[in-house]
């Protein structure tokens, strides 16, 4: 079971007040639609960050880093937004960092888990499978899960071979 450690948002302090309330936005359908930016997205945060309401974005897509994520928004929306003002679906997997950074770690996903675990910090990372490619190439979803556990079967027992002092 995941919890979210509580965010301390970074916001500029424009006004002497501060809310006593946040927003938090679901990006997909709210602040953008595909790959485009809602047309209002953009002023109505401007409104947020003039009256120094504090907010965050969250969505259940990841495979990108929260760093690159908040760049994004940044540009899309025209208004400073960090890395800590952004959860990803896979974000709150940064709380096992200290429970698994000496493990190996099988890495499966969409975009570039690779790059989101090792910017977590987690550098044993001996398996990568881009698993939308087989993902999408079975219409069964019995077949895809099996062959999927047969790529990964077969990764590992090449990876035990060339690293019997590490596997587990």
């Amino acid at each position: 079971m995941f919890t979210l450690v509580r965010k301390s948002l970074k916001i500029s302090c424009w006004h002497r007040t501060v809310s006593t309330y946040g927003v938090v936005f679901d990006i997909d359908g709210v602040i953008t639609q595909g790959s485009r930016v809602i047309p209002t997205a953009p002023s109505a945060l401007q409104k947020l960050k003039r009256a120094n309401i504090p907010h965050l974005f969250i969505t259940n897509g990841g495979g990108m880093r929260e760093s690159y994520k908040s760049n994004q928004l940044s540009q899309w929306l025209q208004v400073p937004v960090f890395p800590d003002d952004v959860v990803l679906g896979h974000t709150p997997m940064k709380q096992l960092v200290p429970e698994f950074e000496n493990r190996n770690i099988v890495c499966l996903g969409w975009g570039n888990p690779k790059d989101v675990l090792e910017s977590y910090a987690l550098e044993f990372l001996s398996v990568f499978v881009h698993v939308a490619q087989v993902w999408f190439q079975e219409s069964d979803f019995q077949r895809r899960v099996w062959r999927i556990a047969s790529v990964l079967a077969s990764f590992y027992q090449i990876w035990a071979t060339e690293n019997p002092h590490q596997s587990r």
